[in-house]
């Protein structure tokens, strides 16, 4: 329930792009409001509140938020489809990791050895920028995560990303396999 909260907002803008405080569905009505309301603050919810989220759940087992999901016996590799694509969240070990520019456009969580392969790409018909910040933080117990490969520089409290070509992997894991 909470991620489709958080995606609302995208419901309710328009074919011409105007963002409606909702579609009205009664029957005598069916069509969009004339006022924005409070689309405003949904908006900014939608905006702090994205990501993809990568969970296991004990009934559902491994299920991707936000992304497409591909599992084999070895990898789970999340597509990142949510509005912003700059953040994901891998539950099974607990790793947040969010960039500055550019988007996450898929990951892959190997349970093994507790890696993350995230593939940073440009979104295309933007601007494109030289460098991003990828930050990494862990959301349960000590475990503290690196970037593995390759060799990166630490900047801004995260690592500085040379954006040299279209995709960038970058691997990341627990710091004691640094």
């Amino acid at each position: 329930m909470g991620h489709s909260g958080i995606t609302a907002p995208l419901s309710n803008v328009n074919q011409e792009g105007f963002a409606s405080a909702s579609f009205h569905s009664w029957p005598d009505t069916l069509r969009w409001d004339a006022y924005s309301g409070d689309y405003g603050p949904g908006f900014l919810g939608l905006i702090l509140g994205s990501g993809t989220y990568l969970v296991d759940d004990p009934d559902a087992g491994v299920t991707a938020y936000g992304g497409v999901l591909t599992t084999s016996a070895e990898a789970a590799t999340v597509q990142t489809r949510d509005a912003i694509r700059r953040r994901v969240f891998v539950g099974p070990c607990g790793l947040l990791a969010t960039v500055d520019a550019g988007i996450i456009r898929e990951f892959t969580y190997r349970a093994r050895d507790g890696t993350v392969t995230l593939t940073l790409s440009q979104l295309d018909g933007t601007p494109s920028a030289a460098s991003v910040t990828l930050w990494l933080e862990t959301t349960s117990g000590n475990t503290a995560f690196a970037v593995l490969s390759p060799a990166l520089a630490q900047g801004r409290l995260g690592w500085t990303v040379p954006m040299s070509s279209p995709n960038v992997v970058v691997v990341v894991g627990p710091k004691a396999a640094v």
